[in-house]
C-alpha cells in the first residue's frame, strides 16, 4: 500500500469526526433515542478492543508455539509477553493517573466562618478554570486517541493486513462520527 492510500485512508476515518460536528449539534428529544446512540458508540469501541487485542496477541502466541515445539527461544516469548503485558497494563494506569491529574482541587477559603464576598467572587475564575480544564482534558484526550488510531491504521497498511487495516477505518469512523 502506497503512502498516498494510506493518508487517504486516515483522512477517510479523520474526517468522520468533521462530518459529526453537525449531529452533535441536533438537539435529540428522545432519551431512548440518545442512549441508544450512546450504546452504539460504546458498542463499536468495545468491538475495536476486542478485535486489537487478538491481533496484538497473534505474535506472543507464535513466539510460545514456536518456543513450545523448539524452533525459537523461550526468550523471544517472555519479551513479546512483557511487552504486551506491560503495554497494556501502562495504559490502563496512565488512564487512572490521568484522571487523577485532572481532578480539581477544593478551593482555599479566606477565613473561618461564614463566606466572605472575597470568597464568591474567588469563585468564578475558578469554575472558569475547571471549564477551561475540562475543555483541555476531552482536547487533549481525543488528540492523543485520534494520533494512536493513526498509528494503529499506518502500521496495520505498512505491514500489509490490509484486512485489519480496512477493520480499523469502518471502526474508528464509525466511533469518530459520534464525538463530533
Amino acid at each position: 500500500m502506497s503512502t498516498a492510500q494510506t493518508i487517504t485512508l486516515g483522512a477517510v476515518a479523520g474526517l468522520t469526526i468533521f462530518l459529526g460536528l453537525p449531529l452533535g449539534r441536533v438537539r435529540v428529544a428522545s432519551v431512548r433515542l440518545r442512549a441508544f446512540l450512546n450504546a452504539v458508540s460504546a458498542g463499536i469501541l468495545v468491538f475495536l478492543l476486542v478485535d486489537i487485542l487478538a491481533h496484538a496477541t497473534e505474535p506472543v502466541e507464535a513466539a510460545m508455539t514456536k518456543a513450545k515445539s523448539g524452533a525459537a527461544p523461550w526468550g523471544q516469548f517472555v519479551g513479546l509477553s512483557l511487552v504486551y503485558v506491560v503495554g497494556f497494563g501502562l495504559g490502563l494506569v496512565g488512564l487512572l493517573y490521568a484522571t487523577r491529574w485532572w481532578k480539581p482541587r477544593p478551593p482555599s477559603s479566606i477565613g473561618p466562618g461564614a463566606m466572605a464576598t472575597a470568597e464568591s467572587e474567588l469563585q468564578r475564575p475558578a469554575a472558569q478554570a475547571a471549564a477551561l480544564r475540562v475543555g483541555i482534558a476531552i482536547a487533549t484526550g481525543i488528540g492523543l486517541h485520534n494520533f494512536s488510531e493513526g498509528l494503529a491504521i499506518g502500521q496495520a497498511a505498512k505491514s500489509g493486513a490490509i484486512s485489519l487495516a480496512a477493520v480499523l477505518i469502518v471502526g474508528f469512523a464509525l466511533h469518530n462520527a459520534t464525538e463530533g
